[in-house]
Formats: structure tokens, sequence, C-alpha cells
């Protein structure tokens, strides 16, 4: 057997692979220490060397906090020392005190006929206080975020208009269906931070980029804010005016950022910006099965089929123990065929998987479906490589990779330089001026396919997929775009859709109690898991997060610089 590393490759004795791993079993019973297999041992003078080269060209920063040595990875320092100084500089502005404040409060909570309860309460005039300023308002679902954020902006209106000013709220949201939501639910005008901040293509995406767009409103919400990486928070921090009063909204319960960093988590420990988090659920659990068993994962409990709406799905979480992928796979391909391809164009459902590999993951899922709900017509599909599946047995199998006219995809990478098209009268597409750019994350549907040959001589294979309101254009270049009818989890985030429906019947050390619970939450009338009653019960219980160390806190209490 080979083992490959770098260009390197390694010939492993199986024999002696075998003989390691039964030591260490036999050393580390009951452990959660991964196991790994030495392939060389490097000198200690040559690591301690490379290490001196990059410390010297700043590639690493060496630190040392209460008497430990930290090695930082150069960009994560800078991106670390933007966040803590802009925030430094955006808390230090909230000034000027809004005048008649409690008689402001009386007079909007009368005309919107609402009595806040207690925490909301506490949010509003800890934010209601004084122009500018940085603040937290969290809490896990259906505890009034969003409630309490409109509250708070009707408030902010009026103190603002009494002053004399012009109150210019916005939303920023780390992805294209997120700010749509915000949209939708706060009718301010919401905006991806990407496009916001008019930010460019790069070599190195994992970067802080500098703004090409400035943003000019005096209060800036930031939501789905645990989806936020390291290198994006600095970016933003750096592209807001420091005078603006920043609201983030986050629930530190869903998964972290997919990038480094834990920013939410590291800001809410920190303690120095406010920290507001609701945690009265609005929504009555006896009302939402979703709700009920949200709240029933993150205190580590067990789930079950809660389905108080008797009269049809809506409000109503299931259950349904299944210990076969297979069986699962057909039950799932079976509910997808009985929506219909036109549900999950319009986004009435969705179907969320923990893993993408294996009968029941995103790949195999995504195959089954296009499949079943849009098979092959005539010339309505182009052929872009091959894919790799595996069945409910581990064996492998290859089929072609097609996208076809109706397919639901989504765009995998970040492309801030990609045109917009607009549609004409005549189903031809032109290029706009000015707008354009393509988020990770950012789902849409198959248009269109064109396949033509230029002067030149050279075949053109264009897929034109809608997203929202402009379309985008992939010529020969497929490798950012993905199936859509199953999505990772992780890929879910900061989107919802009314009926969800996840597989959870394949095992691994990912699962975790987070992405259940984000899961559920991306429901808004039914969800539907099927899967191993073990392995669900297990994901609850390992409540254990993603081993991420950085020193953003220590920067932000003026520890380090």
């Amino acid at each position: 057997m080979n083992g490959q590393w770098g260009n390197k490759t390694y010939a492993i004795s199986i024999d002696a692979l075998i003989a390691d791993i039964e030591e260490w079993e036999s050393e580390n019973q009951g452990s959660r220490k991964n196991y790994r297999y030495i392939l060389e041992r490097i000198d200690d003078r040559l690591m301690e060397n490379a290490m001196e080269a990059l410390r010297t060209r700043s590639k690493l920063i060496c630190e040392t906090v209460r008497g430990k040595e930290y090695v930082t990875p150069g960009k994560f320092y800078e991106a670390e020392r933007a966040i803590a100084g802009t925030l430094r500089d955006i808390r230090q502005n909230e000034c000027f005190l809004f005048p008649d404040l409690d008689l402001t409060i009386q007079d909007v909570l009368k005309k919107e006929g609402i009595v806040l309860e207690a925490k909301q309460m506490e949010a509003g005039r800890r934010i209601w206080q004084a122009e500018g300023g940085a603040f937290i308002l969290s809490g896990s679902a259906g505890c009034g975020k969003t409630f309490t954020l409109n509250i708070i902006m009707k408030v902010l209106e009026r103190l603002y208009q009494k002053r004399g000013k012009i109150f210019n709220p916005c939303v920023l949201a780390p992805t294209g269906k997120a700010a749509k939501v915000a949209h939708t639910v706060t009718k301010l005008p919401a905006y991806t931070i990407h496009m916001a901040l008019g930010l460019v293509s790069s070599e190195d995406d994992s970067a802080i980029q500098a703004p090409s767009k400035n943003i000019n409103n005096n209060c800036i919400v930031v939501d789905e804010f645990s989806m936020v990486d390291e290198y994006i928070g600095a970016t933003l921090l750096l592209g807001v005016p420091k005078t603006s009063k920043v609201i983030f909204l986050g629930d530190p319960q869903q998964l972290p950022s997919i990038r480094p960093g834990r920013l939410l988590k590291d800001l809410i420990s920190s303690n120095t910006i406010p920290v507001i988090t609701l945690d009265v659920v609005k929504r009555q659990d006896a009302k939402s099965g979703i709700l009920h068993n949200a709240n029933r994962i993150i205190q580590g409990q067990d789930i079950d089929t809660f389905a108080p709406n008797q009269n049809g799905t809506k409000g109503n979480a299931y259950v349904i123990a299944d210990e076969d992928p297979a069986s699962v796979q057909s039950r799932i391909i079976s509910m997808a065929d009985q929506y219909g391809l036109k549900a999950f164009q319009d986004g009435d459902v969705q179907i969320l998987c923990s893993l993408k590999a294996g009968p029941t993951g995103v790949e195999t899922l995504n195959y089954c479906i296009q499949q079943k709900l849009n098979p092959e017509s005539g010339s309505n599909e182009i052929v872009v490589g091959r894919i790799k599946l595996k069945d409910a047995d581990g064996r492998e199998t290859e089929a072609p990779k097609v996208f076809r006219i109706g397919d639901c995809v989504i765009n995998i990478r970040n492309n801030y330089d990609q045109p917009w098209c607009i549609k004409t009268k005549h189903n031809t597409f032109m290029e706009t001026l000015g707008t354009r750019g393509v988020i990770n994350g950012d789902t849409g549907v198959v248009d269109a396919i064109s396949v033509y040959k230029d002067g030149s001589g050279m075949t053109h294979r264009i897929v034109y997929v809608k997203y929202e309101d402009h379309y985008v254009s992939y010529d020969n270049e497929y490798e950012d775009l993905m199936l859509a009818y199953a999505l990772t989890i992780h890929k879910s985030q900061g989107s919802q859709w009314p009926n969800v429906i996840c597989p959870m019947v394949q095992d691994s050390f990912i699962l975790n109690r987070k992405i259940l619970y984000t899961m559920y939450t991306r429901a808004q009338e039914s969800c539907m898991l099927l899967g191993s009653p073990y392995i669900i019960r297990k994901t609850i219980q390992n409540n254990r997060e993603d081993l991420r160390l950085t020193l953003l806190e220590e920067r932000l209490l003026g520890r380090l610089s």
C-alpha cells in the first residue's frame, strides 16, 4: 500500500500499519485522541530553520500569552488586529445621547400596539441610548431576534427624526439568500457583505481585502454573524463608518464559520461590546414541532416526532427511524418526487445532508433526484465531467456530471468579477454594465444552455443560471457550479425553506449537536428527519466544538497588540 503526502509517495506495510493501530488502540482506550501514522521523521533543526525563515518574513508571528507561546499565521494576525482596532474605534464613537428616550419608546410601542418582555426592552434601551456604538443581539431560534430588531429600528428612526437627522439603516449578510431573508423580515435594504463592499476577485481569497465601495449608512445590521470568519469580519469592519451604529445578529448555537475563526464566540466571550441574549421563546414550542425539537437538541435531550398540527404538516417535525441507507435513500427520492421539480425551483423544499459522500450524501442524492425530477429530454443538457458515487454497500461507481435546463444549482466559490446578465425579450442574454459578482452559497436555477462556435472556431458551452433577479453565465468552466437539490448543512447556513428533509443514517466524527440544531432551524414549516436513532442520539450528545485556537479575545481585551 502507498501513502501520498505532497509530492512524495511512501510505501506502507499493511502488517506494520495493523500492528501500529492495535498498539494505539490498547494505549488510548476511551480517549478522543486522533490516530496518526508516522510516514517520515523530519529533523528538528530543519523545522526550526523553516519556522525562523517564516517568522522573519512575518509569515508567522510568535506571541506569549500568560506564559504560553503561540504561533499565529501572519494573515490571521493582521485580521485579528484589524477587528480589535476597528471595533475599539466604533465603541468609542458611541456618543450624543438621545433626549426624551422614555417618551419616544412609549409613543412607538403604543402606536405599534406592542409590549416588550424584559430582555427585549433591555436590548432596546442599551442600543437606543446614543448614536453609534457596536452591539451583539443574540439568542436561539424563536427568541424574537428579528421582532426585537424591527422595534429597535422603529424607535431609532423616531429618535433620529427628533434630532433632525435622516435614519438610513441597512442589513448586511454573508450570502445572497440570507440577505433576501433579512430583507423579507425587516423590510430594510439588504445586501451581501461582498456586494456592499465591492470586493474584487483575488488569487488569495483568504486574506483581508481593501473595500472598493463605501458604506454610508448610519446603522448597519450584520445578520447571520455566526457565519462570518475572521477575514471577512476584518474586511467588513474596515469598510463601515466608525461613527455608525453596528448591530451583530447571531445564534451561537449554530455552526461556526466554514473558514477560519470563531468571531461571534470571541466577541461574546471578551464582553468588550454590549451583548444582549434573548432567552424567552416567543414562538411557543406547543405550536411548532420544529422549535420544540430544536430546543431539545440545545438541551442535549432526545427528539421524536412532534406534530401539533393534525390537519396538515405546517409546524410539524417528524423523526422517522430507519437504519438502512438504501431504504432512506429510496424514501427521500420518493418524497422529492412527490414535491416535484417546481417545489425545489421555488425554494419550497430542500434536502440537507450532514455528509457529501455515501448513499445519503449530497453527491449521490443530487444525482438520483436529478434523474428522477429532471431527466434527459432532447438537447436540454450539457455533460461537463464525471462524478463518483457510492452505493449502500460502499461500492464506488462513476456517472456523467450533467447540467440540465431546470436544474437547481449552487455556486461554490466567490467570484466578484463575474458579470451579471439580463434576458432579452428574444430569449438572448446581455451582460450588464457595472453590476457583477457571484458568491459562494448563491443558489439558482439553470435557465438556458447554449453551444456554439465563435469566429475563431472555439466552441463555447454556456450554462446560464438565474439567481434571484439576474443571470450569470458559466462558459466552459463549471468547477464553481454544483447541483443543489441536496446541500450540506454547512452550505445551508443563512438560508431557510418551508420544508426540510434530512437523512442521518451514516455515522461520522463530524456529527455534533450544532449540526443537527442548524439543520432544524433552517425549516420554517415542516422538518422530516430520517435515520438511525443511535446516530441521532449520538449526534445530540456530542456537544464538542471544533478546536479553534485564536488570539482575538486577547486582542479585544488589550492583552495583545
